[in-house]
């Protein structure tokens, strides 16, 4: 390449801010990587450049979800903490020492840290070396630009949305499910089909405060009642501690051929909110009669007997468990963070050493955990790899400290 040749622009993404989503967003499928500041430094008068995408801030983010974001208030988002990324390192000030992930990486790390309330697109600073017009985009925004980045096909034909939010639904695919769903529906899809697939993503999600809002525009436009409506009220009553009228809601769409299967794992999460693990365990025997594939009833009866069989330990019943999560592991996407950590803890009570090694590092892979991590610690302290756990105890400490007190004692100190 000639020495002359012209440097391509920064990427600033997105250069709109109306119209629709995948337009808005469009252009963010050219980024490969995403950049948030770890550090800012005091440059010294005259200094105009600084290292960037620096190892150890990227070991840090994945590692830790480094950074608690700034405060922010604003009329139309209220009071929000925000995390800021870049779409191109030519973009933030020179004082900003930042981290680099790939795009995808960047935006789960960024949904699922506990510190954060929304993300903000190349943020205004007078300082930065390209002017950019910010854009902040709050949780639920955040997890339909993942799916929309993770997707196999963004931009799909209308008529294929649907059937590509049903596909990845069945395959744990969430983000995807969400963004090809809110498609489907802004395309004028049939509310009918799309609102238990919609709705269903966004309970996984956690995003709950959506989820009302979006069950009473439903029940607004569509003026009835229907299974999927009562059963995602059901659902919902269940978060708010309300169990008689989820349950009653639940039975009666507990035979049903096409909903059962649904009011039957409802059932199961119902008992477990009760503290009842038999009962939980039976609904979900009867949701798998129905559902042999029925991914989070298999889930779900994995965690409850492992609670069952861990205080005495049960060998037998802690094994029954791990054999059942063993078997879903594979087909998980969302999940699998939270199959791994339930598959470790049953490798603890077990004293399979090496078994917990393995699941707590790759769930640490995917999504920061405290009490993840806290295992891990306690997996290479029983194979003497010192050194490794006072690194991660050190990150528990910095970031986690209320996780890290347990462990104090291993390292000669204090909680």
């Amino acid at each position: 390449m000639a020495d002359d040749a012209p440097t391509k622009p920064p990427y600033i993404v997105p250069k709109q801010t109306d119209g629709p989503f995948r337009r808005i967003w469009r252009e963010l499928l050219e980024v490969p990587n995403l950049y948030t500041p770890c550090r800012i430094l005091d440059l010294e008068p005259g200094q105009t450049t600084v290292m960037y995408r620096a190892p150890h801030e990227n070991d840090v983010l994945l590692q830790a979800d480094y950074g608690g974001g700034i405060q922010y208030s604003d009329e139309s988002i209220g009071d929000v903490r925000l995390g800021m990324v870049y779409t191109d390192f030519r973009i933030p000030p020179l004082r900003f020492v930042c981290g680099e992930l790939p795009t995808a990486t960047m935006l789960k790390r960024m949904y699922w840290n506990p510190r954060l309330d929304a993300v903000s697109f190349n943020p205004n600073d007078p300082e930065n070396r390209v002017e950019t017009t910010g854009y902040i985009l709050k949780r639920e925004g955040a997890a339909r630009l993942i799916g929309l980045v993770c997707a196999e096909d963004p931009f799909a034909y209308q008529a294929n949305h649907m059937p590509q939010a049903r596909q990845a639904l069945a395959q744990d695919r969430i983000f995807e499910t969400f963004h090809h769903a809110s498609e489907a529906r802004e395309e004028g899809d049939a509310l009918d089909s799309v609102f238990p697939v919609e709705m269903h993503a966004l309970m996984t999600l956690r995003l709950f405060r959506q989820a009302v809002e979006y069950r009473e525009w439903y029940l607004d436009k569509s003026r009835r009642n229907t299974p999927a409506s009562d059963l995602f009220t059901a659902w919902l009553l269940m978060l708010q501690g309300d169990a008689g009228d989820a349950l009653g809601i639940i039975e009666r769409y507990a035979n049903d051929d096409a909903w059962g299967p649904m009011a039957r794992w409802l059932g199961g999460q119902v008992m477990i909110g009760q503290g009842d693990l038999s009962a939980a365990i039976d609904w979900f025997n009867a949701c798998l009669k129905m559902a042999p594939d029925h991914m989070m009833a298999a889930l779900e009866k994995g965690v409850a007997l492992r609670s069952l069989h861990w205080e005495p330990v049960n060998g037998e019943g802690l094994l029954e468990a791990r054999t059942l999560l063993e078997k879903i592991l594979p087909v998980t996407h969302f999940h699998r963070p939270q199959v791994l950590h339930h598959l470790g803890t049953i490798c603890l009570a077990l004293d399979d050493v090496d078994g917990l090694e393995k699941c707590t590092r790759e769930a640490l892979t995917i999504q920061n955990n405290p009490t993840v991590r806290r295992n891990l610690v306690l997996a290479l302290l029983s194979k003497g790899q010192m050194e490794e756990a006072q690194y991660h105890y050190g990150l528990l400490k910095d970031y986690h400290p209320e996780d890290a007190g347990v462990l104090a004692r291993h390292f000669g100190q204090t909680a």
